[in-house]
């Protein structure tokens, strides 16, 4: 989530760097072939941790009640602020970071890392990558990877191995509609250098490499983990052949724990990072737990969509720029939401305003599309769908008359267990237009399977978009994503098939002029608003929350200068992070 949706001015590698709107600103941890460990490395009793599975159980229960209460998606402002007093980062201590639910991501990018990544101001810059070269139309990419750099077992990060990863994302039938499909041949020139083809005009490519845009997807791996693991290596961290080049190595998980044990990574590539010898991420399902939890100072750092409106002592830091979606997206591939009229009536059926006081969000913030109230991208004659109630019970009857009852299976994806008010009066809304509700969970270490592979769905109520850059939305909505019988995975998984949103889509994909790319974004808009693959809530907006003794949390320094995002959805950047001791 950033101010700027393009690429941004730099330079760094990038030429020529595409403009986007402006906005605001022998190592004791080394997992040898044996997987050895040190004496006395181990996990400590877990008094602290919480499982997730007691919150998804407790989220059933709630679910099943009749009782709502308020809870909030709603923006939160910066406040209290980072000390200034003590400038020269400490190296050491453990930093326990709370999260709300067990996302395999999130323990994935404390060990494995992208090519390149999101500055603080949304622009696109090298990472693992020294450089990321286009030729002139944009078809062909050279990628020189910085020197020096080796993966947790020894082996180095060159060409070859950059090209064994993109090889598998791109080639192997696992990730057959995956967002770095349309790279063609990888080609090694020298032991840095590797050259991208690509089927077609790809002028944001380098935005892909951040592997920001699907569950890890170009995060870069030793090849000796993809010749272990298989090609979905990255939905299992913590594994002992998983080796990445990050900050921090991952301790396999305790049985029946939820929560993770990172440590430093003593030959980790960038000179004096991290600084904190540990990271434990814990499940704390309840946001208020976690926020109580910093402020108290047994927790370190948070992430939360509601943070305290009077943070005393704690740190707040909110990323400006295009908020993330609460949104309902809905499955046309399969009966009853393949036909039009019954979506039409979901969205009629749904009193948006009603569930935004509910949820305690200004009513500013309601959506009227992918892109987000304030965003540039989205179209300014957009307007919240009207709620119909009238309307919304005559097409559900008119398609009952003709198909019989129609039943509803409602999920919440990646929602805060405070947020279970919104799922039980959104389903109690389409109740009242004579749908029969089912409220479930989708648990993230199997939304892959239960979305994009099975397609197991009717409607999933979760956080989407909001990313810095709209091209990495593509592979949610281009037809050549879904699910067909050639294709085991469609990450298109709503199913929208039209030729105008593709031309669009294609359109802003090949060109780095910034008129062009908005309104082909705003075409986007038009033709989902006709497809009805979604019901538009709220705009959404993850911040991270931390003690007093935490430094660095908006101040990670990039290995060519500047500053990272810290926050980018939500997932943290921690490497830069340090305690006071």
């Amino acid at each position: 989530m950033a101010d700027i949706e393009g690429m941004g001015g730099r330079g760094d590698g990038y030429a020529p760097a595409p403009s986007g709107p402006q906005g605001r600103a022998g190592a004791a941890w080394r997992r040898g072939p044996g997987h050895e460990r040190e004496a006395g490395e181990h996990r400590p009793p877990g008094g602290r941790r919480r499982r997730v599975l007691g919150a998804l159980l407790g989220l059933a229960l709630v679910a099943a009640a009749v009782g709502c209460g308020s809870s909030g998606d709603g923006d939160g402002e910066a406040g209290g602020g980072s000390a200034t007093d003590v400038v020269t980062p400490q190296p050491g201590g453990r930093l326990i970071v709370a999260v709300p639910l067990a996302d395999p991501e999130t323990p994935l990018r404390l060990e494995v890392e992208p090519l390149t990544t999101f500055a603080a101001d949304g622009s696109v810059v090298p990472f693992l990558a020294e450089s990321v070269e286009p030729n002139e139309t944009f078809d062909r990419w050279t990628i020189t990877v910085r020197p020096g750099i080796t993966f947790h077992n020894g082996q180095p990060l060159d060409a070859a191995a950059v090209k064994a990863n993109l090889d598998t994302y791109s080639v192997d039938e696992a990730y057959g509609t995956d967002p770095l499909s349309p790279i063609t041949a990888t080609t090694v020139i020298d032991d840095r250098t590797l050259e991208v083809e690509l089927a077609v005009p790809w002028a944001s490519f380098p935005a892909s490499l951040t592997a920001d845009q699907s569950e890890g997807t170009g995060l870069i791996a030793s090849p000796e983990t993809i010749e272990k693991l298989g090609p979905l290596f990255l939905a299992q961290p913590g594994n002992p052949d998983l080796y990445g080049t990050g900050p921090f190595v991952l301790e396999p998980q305790e049985a029946g724990s939820d929560d993770w044990l990172a440590r430093r990574n003593p030959d980790y590539w960038q000179a004096g990072l991290p600084y904190v010898d540990e990271v434990e991420l814990e499940v704390v399902a309840e946001g208020s737990a976690r926020v109580a939890g910093v402020q108290t100072g047994d927790i370190d750092i948070t992430i939360t969509s509601r943070p305290p409106e009077d943070p005393g002592d704690a740190q707040v830091v909110t990323p400006e720029g295009d908020v993330q979606v609460l949104a309902v997206a809905l499955n046309m591939n399969r009966p009853p939401l393949d036909d039009p009229s019954l979506r039409e009536a979901l969205v009629a059926a749904t009193d948006v305003a009603a569930l935004a006081e509910t949820a305690g969000v200004d009513p500013s913030q309601v959506a009227t599309g992918p892109f987000g109230p304030g965003s540039p991208w989205t179209d300014p004659d957009a307007t919240p769908a009207a709620y119909d109630p009238d309307r919304a019970s005559e097409l559900v009857a008119a398609y009952e008359a003709a198909n019989g009852p129609v039943s509803l299976r409602l999920a919440a994806q990646e929602l805060e267990i405070e947020n279970v008010a919104v799922q039980q009066q959104l389903a109690q809304q389409w109740t009242d237009a004579g749908i029969d509700v089912e409220l479930s969970v989708v648990d993230p270490y199997d939304q892959t399977a239960t979305l994009l592979v099975a397609g197991d769905f009717d409607a999933v109520l979760g956080r989407l978009f909001g990313l810095p850059d709209p091209d990495l939305y593509y592979f949610w909505w281009h037809s050549s994503a879904r699910k067909t019988e050639e294709k085991p995975i469609g990450y298109n998984y709503v199913g929208v098939d039209d030729a105008e949103l593709d031309a669009a889509l294609d359109q802003a994909r090949a060109t780095t002029d910034e008129e062009v790319r908005r309104q082909a974004m705003v075409t986007v808009q038009q033709r989902l608003d006709e497809a009805m693959p979604y019901v538009w809530l709220w705009g959404a907006r993850w911040s991270a929350v931390a003690n007093e003794r935490v430094r660095g949390l908006d101040d990670t320094p990039l290995p060519d200068g500047g500053i990272r995002m810290p926050l980018v959805g939500s997932r943290l950047n921690l490497e830069g992070v340090w305690l006071e001791q």
